[in-house]
């Protein structure tokens, strides 16, 4: 049988797409892959636009090498004055609040 998975992301692909297949089939949602380049860690966002994710980049936590073993969940991108909903090291923390506030 022919593996249909897409890989997810640019910075960490195999880590991405488990955590990608994790949140889509744990919401009713759909999902695109929003990794740039030039960012630090890969990221999907909901087709519906009211979710972005921000995946972990490392197993490890250490911000002087760019290392974060945490997701972030908000409305879009972090920064210019936007909160996150939610960070945690946990998905499926990410995954209730997304189908708790859906």
């Amino acid at each position: 049988m022919k593996n249909n998975k897409v890989n997810i992301g640019i910075h960490t692909p195999p880590m991405s797409t488990e955590n990608y297949y994790t949140i889509l089939g744990g919401t009713k949602l759909e999902w695109r892959d929003e990794s740039w380049q030039n960012d630090l860690c890969d990221s999907i966002g909901s087709k519906c636009n009211k979710y972005y994710i921000m995946f972990p980049n490392s197993t490890e936590d250490n911000f002087d090498e760019e290392k974060f073993n945490h997701f972030i969940l908000a409305s879009e991108y972090i920064g210019n004055g936007v909160e996150p909903y939610l960070v945690s090291t946990n998905i499926l923390e990410i995954i209730k609040y997304i189908n708790t506030h859906n």
